[in-house]
């Protein structure tokens, strides 16, 4: 792990090019992220629309208009969702292109790494496809609970929404960070590679939880100081959505990890034991340590 963190650090710091996709990457889902802000008055201001019996038109919004609203931007944002999930499964492709140049001894070049996607448009697609489903379904099982348990408490207060919905969330970046790593190492694998061993999935398993709490956290402390200097600024939601940049960015020694871990050829899943475990075990094992069992003896 700590051999892992040294090298992806190093190549952090040395190719600043590597962050190119998750940032290009990022301001696209900006982008499509804001469509849900655009279009959310529009449609709460039709559906509040009321014809009176004299031909003319009210304004009442209320929560049947709420809900409404809500139900239309439904296909929306889970559509988006899905363009979000193809543009990060891009971003990894790309960061790996990139990567595989750097450890070949040749200079990282963005222009043959995109070239390179279009070996990769069905797993792309297939692989952000399991990526929605399993945002959708941990929304259903974690989200929708912690909303519905937030509501219910008597004594609504800025302490109680942190603290479960901080919960909620945290546990649903780590649940979604434990699942997606080793299927991320899959998609960056050749599809006729042997499939990678459960070393590298741990491996790449307990990185990503490291980065998605590094990442929660750096939201939690930074997050409450930008709405302050924000205050209320008419470009106020743009700039804090422009901030998730920075805050984000640990994201990127991820994208490089996760490229390292799927270069490498499958380990042993269980490494040879050192010779102090092989002593105590050897007498309740003779048949496992016996003679040309494990190759010749040191």
């Amino acid at each position: 792990m700590k051999a892992l963190f040294r090298k992806t650090l190093n190549l952090f710091v040395t190719y600043p090019v590597l962050w190119l996709p998750f940032v290009v990457t990022e301001l696209l889902s900006i982008g499509l992220s804001s469509l849900h802000n655009l279009a959310r008055k529009p449609l709460f201001d039709w559906f509040a629309t009321r014809h009176t019996a004299y031909g003319g038109e009210i304004h009442v919004y209320d929560q049947v208009a709420q809900h409404k609203t809500m139900m239309a931007l439904f296909p929306l944002d889970w559509g988006t969702h899905y363009l979000v999930a193809y543009l990060t499964a891009g971003s990894l492709v790309l960061t790996a292109a990139l990567v595989a140049m750097v450890l070949h001894g040749e200079k990282p070049d963005l222009a043959p790494a995109v070239a390179d996607l279009r070996r990769y448009p069905r797993r792309i697609a297939f692989y952000a496809l399991k990526y929605w489903a399993l945002s959708l379904l941990l929304y259903a099982l974690i989200v929708l609970p912690t909303s519905s348990l937030y509501q219910s408490l008597p004594n609504l207060t800025l302490t109680n929404w942190n603290v479960i919905w901080g919960s909620g969330a945290l546990l649903t970046m780590l649940l979604s960070a434990w699942i997606m790593a080793p299927i991320s190492l899959a998609l960056l694998r050749p599809a006729d590679a042997a499939p990678v061993s459960s070393g590298q999935k741990g491996l790449a398993r307990y990185f990503s939880i490291a980065v998605t709490v590094a990442v929660f956290l750096l939201a939690r402390l930074l997050d409450p100081l930008i709405l302050k200097l924000i205050g209320k600024n008419t470009y106020g939601h743009a700039i804090f959505s422009l901030t998730s940049l920075p805050i984000h960015l640990p994201s990127v020694l991820l994208l490089i990890a996760i490229a390292l871990i799927a270069s490498e050829e499958p380990q042993p899943d269980f490494p040879p034991l050192g010779p102090r475990i092989r002593k105590i075990l050897e007498p309740f094992m003779p048949l496992h340590f016996g003679p040309g069992a494990d190759g010749p003896d040191e």
